[in-house]
């Protein structure tokens, strides 16, 4: 296979052996086109190489997901209406220490990430235009897009991310973002403070004054000591929404976004309405206001809630009112795997599981696609005796 590059398109170095690996099948398409994404290439390009001239038509069409604007069905969609989905409302109020999707599910529809990995695993850019990394993959330039208004009017630009993810990697903020990236960007330092043993307590700090670089107006450069290939992955990361410096890292009703929404009510605990931008800079939105309604955990609440068409939609459902839900005429089922896991394990500390062997024992005579089908039907997946899931990068 051979190829060219362009001036807006040039190939990391490392592209024509990944090429080679996927001819010699050493590697297979996923793992190249995941691969090449994070080195920069388009995600179109990716697919069309990794094709090798087979027709891969809906794979490509399903690249073209790597803009900011989403490829749209045939047809122009109906303006108007009121989206409501059953959901818990944690407090949403510093988005920096999220660690689960309930709350970044709401605060995205206002701000954005500045990427994204897409179910099939590949990395697409959101706010950001691209990135590219060096051939040894310890810097990384991310460009911005030059289109993006925050909804108080301003344009978007390098400052604003940088104070971002300077507050990411603060040890007093508590975001887990921080350690993504540290062994990357950060290096541990001993404080004046000691533990209960005598020993001086540590802390991170950035491992050199340029290790976040203003280029342009448009243009950060995150200088590593490391080579790490996830750090466009690691940027979709639960808390790493981009947040207005003006809103000192807090998030609710009033705060500044980039997204097509605007967060109108907020009670904890029970709901969430946010309200349509009027002059959003992207497509759409398309529909008035998102409505994030808490039901609670028992399953009957959120059933009777779905039936009586009290909520459009549900962020999930127990499988023991599934089979109720498959019967509701007005309910449009959609499956996607995703990387929930539910979990069985052996007690390694009371006979005889305290004994490796017969965990192992265990393990071998298990037939994960049985319990599977049994515990959750057609909608589970098998898993793999660890919490690695196939759709994780």
């Amino acid at each position: 296979m051979s190829f060219g590059s362009g001036n807006d398109d040039r190939f990391h170095p490392a592209i024509p052996k990944l090429v080679d690996a996927l001819e010699k099948r050493h590697i297979g398409r996923r793992e190249f086109i995941r691969t090449a994404t994070l080195l920069g290439m388009s995600a179109s390009t990716a697919v069309l190489l990794a094709s090798c001239g087979e027709e891969k038509k809906e794979e490509q069409a399903a690249a073209t997901g790597e803009t900011q604007t989403a490829s749209v069905a045939p047809g122009t969609p109906k303006k108007g209406g009121i989206l409501r989905i059953g959901a818990r409302v944690p407090a949403v109020d510093n988005p920096a220490t999220f660690s689960w999707v309930y709350d970044s599910n709401i605060v995205r529809q206002a701000n954005d990430y500045l990427t994204r990995t897409r179910g099939d695993g590949i990395t697409v850019p959101i706010l950001l235009e691209k990135w590219e990394p060096s051939e040894d993959l310890k810097s990384w330039t991310l460009r911005l897009r030059k289109d993006i208004k925050w909804s108080n009017g301003e344009m978007m630009n390098a400052e604003h991310v940088i104070w971002n993810i300077k507050r990411w990697v603060d040890p007093a903020v508590g975001s887990s973002v921080l350690g993504l990236f540290q062994g990357f960007m950060l290096k541990e330092v001993e404080t004046a403070e000691k533990d209960e043993a005598g020993n001086p307590k540590k802390t991170t700090e950035l491992w050199d004054a340029n290790a976040i670089e203003k280029v342009d107006d448009y243009t950060i450069r995150l200088n590593g000591q490391v080579s790490t290939l996830a750090v466009p992955e690691n940027l979709f990361h639960y808390p790493a929404l981009i947040l207005h410096p003006k809103d000192e890292g807090k998030w609710g009703v009033g705060s500044i976004g980039t997204g097509a929404f605007e967060p109108a009510e907020i009670e904890v605990g029970k709901k969430v309405v946010l309200k349509a931008r009027k002059e959003y800079w992207g497509e759409g939105p398309y529909i008035d206001e998102v409505h994030f309604v808490d039901l609670g955990d028992d399953p009957a609440t959120k059933l009777s809630a779905l039936s009586s068409k009290q909520v459009d939609g549900l962020y999930d459902a127990d499988i023991k009112v599934y089979s109720i839900i498959q019967k509701l005429e007005h309910i449009e089922l959609h499956k996607i795997n995703t990387a929930q896991t539910a979990v069985a394990r052996m007690h390694c500390d009371e006979k005889p599981f305290d004994d490796p062997r017969v965990r192992k024992a265990m393990r071998l005579a298990i037939d994960c696609a049985a319990v599977a089908k049994i515990a959750y039907g057609d909608l589970g997946t098998p898993a793999q005796h660890h919490h690695v899931s196939p759709v994780h990068p």
